[in-house]
């Protein structure tokens, strides 16, 4: 017998000798009780990694884990010392000529052992489905046990219930580790992992045709199932999502634990429609990068995500309509930069997104709408592109801390109107031409334009 094996059954038995010292009872009956009833003929599973006949005191320590295991022990743990073993093919319990309590006999059949193995070994080709949600501990369980089945190897499946499981890992990186440190399987040894992802199934959407119209009732229905899911993924298919599509629609409202928006490789969307995601309060950020077809979003389509930080926009972007991104009250930052076909920025876009410190204009942005940066106190600085030629109406209002202003090549034919920037940086600012045309289209040229056309305050200087 290994002397790890048998020194650790043995300890166990310390707390079961002598009887006078341990098993006391003030269970009280006249009645003989079969001792067969008690352990329903169990079998001495290969846990105990035996390599030959066990000892008396192996099948004792055995005996007595039974009982505790199954609530027993309190009750029956006295049985212990009454009891008589034989070894020989199968073991033989019967009670001794002293018991007053307990009477029959019952076998218990044993297996010896092979060589020692790891859990690496005995869950080869063991693999975790791509899932759409973070399992249970149960539904892991469930599934290595399938797996030894499958394998026949059932010998092995009572380790899966004394193994550690971890489930964990980060988000894309997502695994499970299965440590026998510490199980009764001795002759077990050693650790594995098991990485898998998260994905969103097509039938988490409702359809018409190719364009997604809200949740489907198996996703709504069972939010209990998918709460670890965080990233709620378009799929690749998908050709636009329509209008409303997620928005006051008792059926698509966006659960609170969906915190981000990403496009499948591959995405053939073209279209985000009007109000399709706004008032999605859990949204903290969005990525179209995979998105590349991307070239519209609609109306008011992200209006009041009032916990978005962040957005990663396609570069195909031909156009955004008004109040598209209204109300988005901690966004900090965008790069228009990147959609070199952008041309318009619609009315209000970026209305009121206080948070807002850097903007990154296209280079061929021709027209900047009515209150699109307005009320966006956080900006500080704004570079227009040498293609720009109208700022409409109240475009900057209320930008209090904007304090530079940068055109790179103003050529002063640009349609500015009244209080366009009225209300930006009472304090005072600068502005600055960078690439002038001409020395009459310096910076101090600008100064005076946005002064007397675009309500720009006193107190603003022209850089030298």
């Amino acid at each position: 017998m290994h002397k790890k094996i048998k020194n650790i059954l043995l300890s166990s038995l310390a707390c079961i000798t002598p009887a006078s010292a341990i098993f006391t009872s003030s269970y009280q009956t006249n009645e003989l009780i079969d001792i067969s009833t008690i352990f329903s003929s169990p079998k001495i599973e290969k846990m105990l990694g035996l390599n030959d006949k066990p000892t008396t005191d192996e099948v004792l320590g055995y005996l007595h884990k039974y009982l505790v295991d199954n609530n027993k022990f309190t009750q029956y743990g006295t049985l212990l010392n009454e009891i008589n073993v034989q070894i020989n093919d199968v073991i033989i319990i019967t009670t001794n000529s002293h018991s007053s309590r307990y009477a029959g006999s019952f076998q218990l059949e044993y297996d010896t052992f092979y060589e020692p193995t790891t859990v690496s070994e005995i869950f080869t080709g063991f693999t975790i489905p791509n899932l759409y949600y973070v399992p249970s501990l149960s539904e892991i369980k469930k599934m290595l046990a399938d797996y030894l089945i499958a394998q026949s190897r059932t010998e092995y499946i009572n380790l899966i219930n004394y193994m550690n499981i971890t489930i964990g890992g980060t988000a894309g990186n997502l695994k499970v580790t299965l440590d026998a440190f510490n199980t009764p399987y001795f002759y077990i040894s050693g650790q594995a992992s098991f990485n898998y992802s998260l994905k969103t199934p097509s039938e988490f959407y409702r359809y018409t045709d190719t364009a997604i119209t809200g949740f489907s009732d198996e996703f709504m229905n069972n939010q209990a199932k998918y709460n670890m899911y965080s990233i709620m993924e378009i799929p690749a298919n998908v050709t636009s999502i329509a209008a409303y599509a997620f928005w006051k629609n008792s059926t698509s409202i966006i659960p609170e634990f969906i915190t981000e928006l990403s496009f499948g490789k591959g995405s053939n969307c073209s279209a985000i429609k009007n109000q399709a995601f706004m008032d999605a309060l859990s949204f903290t950020s969005l990525d179209f990068s995979n998105a590349t077809d991307l070239s519209s979003i609609g109306l008011s389509a992200f209006r009041n995500c009032s916990s978005l930080t962040s957005i990663s926009l396609s570069t195909n972007l031909t156009f955004i309509d008004g109040s598209a991104f209204r109300n988005c009250s901690l966004l900090t930052s965008v790069d228009l930069s990147i959609c070199t076909n952008l041309t318009v920025l619609n009315n209000a876009i970026f209305f009121d997104c206080s948070s807002l410190t850097s903007i990154s204009l296209p280079s061929g942005l021709t027209t900047i709408g009515g209150s699109v940066f307005e009320k966006c106190s956080s900006l500080t600085s704004i570079t227009f592109p040498s293609s720009l030629s109208t700022i409409n109406i109240y475009a900057f209002k209320n930008c209090s801390n904007l304090s530079t202003i940068t055109w790179d090549a103003w050529n002063g034919n640009t349609s500015l109107q009244n209080s366009s920037f009225s209300s930006v940086c009472l304090d005072g600012g600068t502005v600055t031409v960078t690439n002038p045309i001409d020395d009459a289209h310096n910076s101090a040229a600008l100064l005076d334009t946005l002064k007397q056309q675009a309500g720009l305050p006193e107190g603003w200087s022209a850089a030298n």
